[in-house]
C-alpha cells in the first residue's frame, strides 16, 4: 500500500505540472514574455523616446507596439463582435504565431500590382498596398472566411468618438483582407484577429496610442531580471507583467487544486500506513519472547524501540523507493507514448500531460516517510513495555 501510495501522489502531481506546462506553451504562441500596460487607463502616449529607452535596457530584445479593442466584423453577410489586436511589423519575432498557422501566412501587409493600370517601368506608382488580417480558427469557422477568396474582405466597425450611435456617420469602417487563420486554444481562436498597427490607429482614431508593448527577452538574460530592471526604468506610471503574471488567476488555481491534491493523498498514504501499523504491530507480538530474553540479557529498552524502528523504517524506505520507481516509470510511458487518452475530443492535447520535477519526488518520499514513521510510533512503544515474568 505504500508503494501504491507514493506511485500514485507523485503521478498526480506530475499530470498537474503537465497541465501547468502545456498551458504555458499555448499562451508563449499568442502572449509575449513579458507586457507592458498603463497603470490606470486603457491606452498610453507612445513616443519614439520611449521605445528607445526600453531597447536599452539588458536583456530587451524586441519591443512590439499594440492596440487591442473589440471591433464589429463582418463577411460576406455574416457578423459578430471580435477583438482585434493591431502590432507592428516585427510581431512576428515576439511569438510563436507561424508555427500554429494552419492556412496563409502572417505578412500583414503586401504591394500587389494593379495589372489594368500598370505599365512596364512604372510598377510602383500602380501598386496598391493590401492590408491582412490573421484571423483565429473558430472565427473563420462562425463568419465563413475563405482566405483564397480574393473578391470578399473583412469589413471592421469601429464607433467614432463623440458621434451619435444612432448617426449613420457613427461607424468608422475599414476593410482588411483576410491573409491567414491561426489555432492555438478556443479563447483565443474564437474571439481574435490581428491587423497592421496603422489600421488599428486608423479603426480607433487613436493615433500614437498603444494599449501595451510587447517585450522579447534575450535567451541570455533571466525573465524576472529583465522585467524587474524594466520596473525600476519606467516606475509606477506602468506594469510590468511576466508571461505568469499575465494569467496569474490560472496558474493560481492550478496550484491550489495541486495543494489540494497533494493533501488528499496524504490521507490516502495515512491510511495505506495502516498495513505498516499492523506489519510492525504482528512482529511485535510474534518476537515478545525474544524481546524479554533481550531484557534479561541487560538490554535497554531505548534499544529494542532502536530495533524496530529501524526495521519499520526499512519497509518504510522499500516501499517508498519502489513506489516513485514505479510512478516514474509510468510518467516516462504516459510522456513518450500517451499511453492514458485525455479523451476530449475537442482538446488541444490528446493525453494526459506529464511533467516530472525532482522536487516532487523528494516532496512524496519525505512525506511518506513521515507518515509511515509517525503510524509506527505506537507499536514500536509496545515493545519496549513487554512483561518479562509472563513471557520466560
Amino acid at each position: 500500500m505504500l508503494t501504491f501510495g507514493s506511485m500514485a501522489l507523485v503521478v498526480i502531481l506530475s499530470v498537474f505540472n503537465g497541465f501547468s506546462e502545456q498551458l504555458r506553451n499555448v499562451h508563449t504562441s499568442f502572449d509575449p514574455e513579458i507586457m507592458i500596460v498603463p497603470a490606470s487607463g486603457k491606452t498610453f502616449p507612445v513616443t519614439p523616446d520611449l521605445i528607445t529607452k526600453i531597447e536599452t535596457i539588458n536583456g530587451v530584445s524586441v519591443v512590439t507596439e499594440v492596440l487591442e479593442d473589440d471591433v464589429y466584423v463582418t463577411y460576406k453577410g455574416n457578423q459578430r463582435i471580435a477583438r482585434f489586436k493591431g502590432v507592428t511589423e516585427n510581431y512576428t519575432r515576439q511569438n510563436a504565431l507561424d508555427s500554429v498557422l494552419i492556412e496563409g501566412n502572417t505578412q500583414l501587409n503586401s504591394w500587389i500590382v494593379d495589372s489594368e493600370n500598370s505599365h512596364r517601368d512604372n510598377y510602383q506608382s500602380d501598386s496598391i498596398e493590401v492590408d491582412f488580417a490573421i484571423v483565429g480558427v473558430g472565427l473563420q469557422y462562425e463568419l465563413g472566411i475563405a482566405t483564397l477568396d480574393k473578391f470578399n474582405s473583412l469589413q471592421l466597425f469601429y464607433p467614432k468618438r463623440d458621434k451619435i450611435m444612432a448617426s449613420t456617420n457613427s461607424l468608422t469602417r475599414i476593410n482588411v483582407q483576410p491573409g491567414g487563420v491561426f489555432q492555438i486554444e478556443r479563447q483565443y481562436d474564437d474571439h481574435y484577429l490581428f491587423i497592421p498597427i496603422k489600421i488599428a490607429e486608423l479603426l480607433t482614431n487613436n493615433s500614437g496610442n498603444r494599449s501595451s508593448l510587447e517585450i522579447k527577452t534575450s535567451p541570455d538574460f533571466k525573465l524576472e531580471d529583465v522585467a524587474e530592471n524594466l520596473k525600476t526604468s519606467l516606475g509606477s506610471t506602468f506594469s510590468i507583467l511576466t508571461s505568469d503574471e499575465q494569467h496569474a488567476s490560472l496558474y493560481r488555481a492550478i496550484k491550489i487544486e495541486k495543494l489540494v491534491a497533494y493533501l488528499v493523498f496524504v490521507i490516502v498514504l495515512l491510511i495505506a500506513c495502516l498495513n505498516l501499523y499492523i506489519a510492525v504491530s504482528m512482529m511485535v507480538v510474534s518476537k515478545k519472547q525474544d524481546i524479554a530474553i533481550l531484557y534479561a540479557m541487560g538490554t535497554p529498552k531505548k534499544t529494542i524501540r532502536q530495533i524496530f524502528f529501524i526495521e519499520s523504517a526499512l519497509i518504510a524506505l522499500l516501499g517508498t523507493c519502489l513506489g516513485l520507481f514505479i510512478g516514474w516509470g509510468i510518467g516516462f510511458l504516459q510522456g513518450n507514448y500517451e499511453i492514458v487518452p485525455l479523451g476530449i475530443d475537442s482538446a488541444i492535447i490528446n493525453a494526459f500531460p506529464i511533467d516530472m520535477h525532482l522536487s516532487d519526488f523528494i516532496l512524496t518520499g519525505i512525506t511518506t516517510l513521515v507518515a509511515a514513521i509517525l503510524i509506527s510510533i505506537r507499536p514500536i512503544l509496545k515493545a519496549a513495555s513487554v512483561d518479562v515474568k509472563n513471557q520466560l
